[in-house]
C-alpha cells in the first residue's frame, strides 16, 4: 500500500518478490488503458513456473470468461493487472482487513466501479512452490474470500436473492520423493565441458577435459537432447569415427526395465525377453536387425546374467555385427534426457553428450515435418505442440544446470556450433572422449548411404542425413514462424532461452 501511495504514474500494477513479468508485460497493457478511460483494469493470462523458471503451463482460471458475476465465485482477474489510479481510488484502495485476500476482495471492489478487460496472453509467470501465501495459509485464505464475496453480494443488492456455500476440501497426494542422485562430489571437476554457442552465459568458463580418461568398451557414450536438436546429426558424425558403434535409435533399454530389472538372473527367462525385444514394435528394436542366433549366444554364454548386463550384451552384439573394429558402443535417444538416473545406475561410467539447439529452431523443423505429413504419408511420431515440447525443453536446462561443470562424464555442446565448426567442435569431444578426431567424422552422409545408419523408416524425418552438415538451417526459423507462434514460443521460454544465451526477438 506504501509503494501504491508512492508512485506517481496514472497507472500501476503489482508483482510478488518470487513471480515473474513478461518483458512486454506494460507495452501490452498500457495502450488500451490509454484508449479507453471507461477501462480502468487491464489484466492478462499467466504461465505457471517452479522454483528454476521452468514453465509447466498456463493457469487454470485462463479458461475462465470474465464477467463482474463469474469474479464472485472465481478470483479470474488475476496476475497480471494495471490498475488506473483514479478506479483505485474511487473504489476505496486496498483493505488491509483482508490480508491473503487482498488482491481479490480489491478485484470485486473495482469490478463494481469501472470496466475490466482482458489480454489473452500469457504476460506474467506464477511461481509454484511450498512457500507460497496460497499454499501456506490456504484456509485462512478460502475464508477471508467468502467474506469478502458475502459483502459484494451486499453491495450490489443480492444478499436476499443469493447466499454463498464453501467447502473446505481436503487432498491427499503421493508423489515420488525427491532423491538425488549418488555422485562422488570429489570427483567433481571444473573441466569437462564447452558453452552452448559464443555469448556470455552461465554455462561460459569449462575448460577441455585431459585426455588422461580414456573411453574403453564399459565406457559407453549416451547422445541426448530434445526432439530435432541434432541428436541423429551427431550420433552419425561419432558413428562415422572407426572407434565408435552407437546403433539407431531404440526405447529397449528403458522398455524392459520395469519387468526384468529386479531380476537377479535372466538366463531362466531368455526366451521371454528375446521374445519382448524382437516383437515389441514400440521400442523398434527389429530395425537394429541383429541376428538373433547370435544374440542369444552371447547371452546364455554367461553364467549369470543381469539385466545390466543383458543390455550390455544387446549393444556390444550390434557393434559385434555391423561395426567389429570399434571399441566404444553407445546410444542416442531424445527420450533419455528423462532417463539420465537410470543410465548412471546401470551404467557408472558412462560418458553423456547433451546437444542443445534453439528452441524456436527445434520447433520450426517439427512444424514443416508436421506440415508434410500428408505428402509424406507418414505422422511425425513425436511432440507437436509448443507445451508439449517446453516441458522437453525445461528438461534439457534442468539437466545442464544440475550436471554441467559439475559432472566430469558430462558433456555440452551446442548444435550451431556443431553445424558451423564441424571440425572443431568433433576434435573437442573426441579429445573429451579420449580418440583421434577423424576426417571420417565429417563424411557421416557417406557412411550413412552406404551402411543405412539410419533405418529406412526413419529417413522420411531425416533426409539431409545424406548430405554435408551445413549451417543453413541456423536462423531458418525466423522466417518459418508466425509471428504469433514465435511470440508464444517466447513467452513460455524466455528464460530458458536467456540462460543459454539466445537472445528472444519479439518480446523486448
Amino acid at each position: 500500500m506504501a509503494a501504491i501511495r508512492e508512485a506517481t504514474f496514472p497507472y500501476f500494477g503489482c508483482v510478488d518478490s518470487d513471480d515473474l513479468l513478461a518483458p512486454k508485460a506494460l507495452a501490452e497493457t498500457v495502450p488500451i488503458l490509454d484508449a479507453n478511460p471507461q477501462v480502468g483494469v487491464v489484466y492478462t493470462n499467466y504461465l505457471l513456473i517452479d522454483e528454476n523458471d521452468c514453465v509447466g503451463g498456463e493457469g487454470p482460471l485462463c479458461q475462465i470468461p470474465y464477467s463482474p458475476e463469474q469474479l464472485l465465485v472465481d478470483p479470474i482477474v488475476f496476475h497480471f493487472r494495471l490498475i488506473r489510479r483514479s478506479a483505485y481510488n474511487n473504489c476505496g484502495g486496498v483493505d488491509p482487513k483482508f490480508a491473503s485476500a487482498v488482491d481479490y476482495e480489491l478485484c470485486l471492489r473495482l469490478s463494481e466501479v469501472t470496466e475490466i478487460r482482458k489480454i489473452n496472453k500469457p504476460l506474467y509467470y506464477y511461481r509454484i512452490h511450498q512457500q507460497t501465501v496460497s499454499r501456506q495459509h490456504r484456509a485462512e485464505q478460502i475464508l477471508l474470500c467468502r467474506t469478502a464475496v458475502e459483502q459484494a453480494l451486499q453491495r450490489r443488492g443480492l444478499a436476499d436473492k443469493l447466499e454463498l456455500g464453501v467447502e473446505l476440501v481436503g487432498q491427499f497426494r503421493l508423489r515420488p520423493k525427491q532423491v538425488n542422485d549418488k555422485i562422488d562430489r570429489s570427483k567433481f571437476s571444473s573441466a569437462d565441458a564447452n558453452s552452448p554457442n559464443s555469448q556470455s552465459n552461465i554455462f561460459l568458463g569449462a575448460k577441455a577435459n585431459s585426455p588422461s580418461n580414456k573411453s574403453t568398451v564399459s565406457s559407453p557414450i549416451f547422445v541426448i537432447g530434445a526432439e530435432r536438436s541434432g541428436t541423429t546429426l551427431l550420433r552419425l558424425m561419432l558413428t562415422a569415427h572407426p572407434d565408435i558403434c552407437i546403433p539407431p535409435e531404440s526405447l529397449f533399454f528403458v522398455a524392459l526395465e520395469s519387468k526384468y530389472g529386479a531380476v537377479n538372473d535372466l538366463l531362466p527367462q531368455i526366451e521371454d525377453f528375446l521374445n519382448d525385444l524382437y516383437n515389441n514394435n514400440f521400442h523398434r528394436f527389429w530395425e537394429w536387425n541383429i541376428d538373433p542366433q547370435l544374440l542369444l549366444d552371447n547371452l546364455t554364454n554367461n553364467k549369470q546374467l543381469s539385466y545390466a548386463q543383458a543390455v550390455f550384451t544387446v549393444y556390444q552384439t550390434y557393434r559385434q555385427q555391423f561395426d567389429p573394429t570399434a571399441s566404444i558402443w553407445g546410444d542416442k535417444n531424445p527420450f533419455h534426457i528423462y532417463q539420465l538416473g537410470k543410465i548412471r545406475r546401470y551404467f557408472p561410467s558412462v560418458k553423456v553428450i547433451l546437444i542443445v539447439r534453439d528452441f524456436r529452431a527445434c520447433y520450426s523443423s517439427i512444424k514443416k515435418l508436421v506440415a508434410k505429413e500428408q505428402e509424406r504419408g507418414e505422422v511425425w511420431p513425436g511432440i507437436k505442440t509448443v507445451a508439449g515440447l517446453t516441458h522437453q525443453w525445461n528438461q534439457v536446462v534442468k539437466i545442464i544446470e544440475k550436471y554441467h561443470q559439475k559432472w566430469e562424464q558430462f558433456y555440452l555442446v551446442s548444435y550451431e556450433d556443431l553445424v558451423r565448426e564441424p571440425s572443431a567442435q568433433l576434435a573437442k569431444i573426441c579429445k573429451w572422449v579420449g580418440v583421434d578426431f577423424q576426417e571420417s567424422m565429417l563424411e557421416f552422409y557417406h557412411k550413412n548411404a552406404e551402411s543405412g545408419l539410419v533405418p529406412p523408416s526413419q529417413m522420411v524425418w531425416h533426409p539431409n542425413t545424406l548430405e554435408p552438415v551445413g549451417s543453413d538451417r541456423i536462423n531458418a526459423w525466423q522466417d518459418e514462424l508466425s509471428v504469433t507462434e514465435l511470440e508464444t514460443i517466447e513467452l513460455m521460454n524466455w528464460k530458458n532461452l536467456e540462460k543459454l544465451g539466445y537472445k528472444c526477438t519479439s518480446l523486448f
